[in-house]
């Protein structure tokens, strides 16, 4: 992304700007809420108390939707092929979602990897997996090595 585009720049200087926002002044702004929250379902996003005005708000969202971030995301949930050192789709996003948005060919490999993680989390939760020494396992490190791979 260029730090030129017009974007960029009215970004910028709303930032210098930023640390003068009064929040308390904010919060008296009539439909502010409304206008600067979300309910997502399991996540609701409030930005109405937060150094955000609706310009910034209005103008990030410009600033994604100009560099390419909104399409890379779409492409990234849809199951397209954008693991470009593995040819293949990042499949992760359907383990943290019900998976509908991912092609059919995806679903059920997302369905059997779900049903290995809440195998393996019952087993520690209930005490059943054991270690060298017999005893149960009470920690889990897990160490990411990246890719796409579920």
């Amino acid at each position: 992304m260029s730090p030129t585009t017009d974007t960029w720049v009215k970004l910028q200087a709303l930032a210098a700007e930023a640390n003068s926002i009064k929040i308390a002044e904010q919060l008296n702004i009539p439909g502010r809420l409304d206008r600067l929250s979300v309910d997502l379902g399991r996540i609701y996003v409030d930005l109405s108390k937060h150094a955000v005005t609706e310009e910034i708000l209005r103008l990030l969202l410009n600033l994604a939707e100009e560099s390419g971030v909104l399409d890379h995301a779409r492409e990234m949930i849809s199951g397209a092929p954008i693991n470009v050192s593995e040819n293949r789709p990042v499949l992760h996003t359907g383990l943290r979602h019900p998976a509908p948005h991912l092609p059919d060919e995806f679903i059920e490999h997302v369905k059997e990897e779900r049903a290995k993680l809440d195998s393996l989390s019952h087993r520690i939760r209930n005490g059943t997996w054991t270690g060298i020494t017999g005893e149960p396992i009470t920690d889990v490190i897990n160490i990411g090595i990246g890719g796409s791979d579920l």
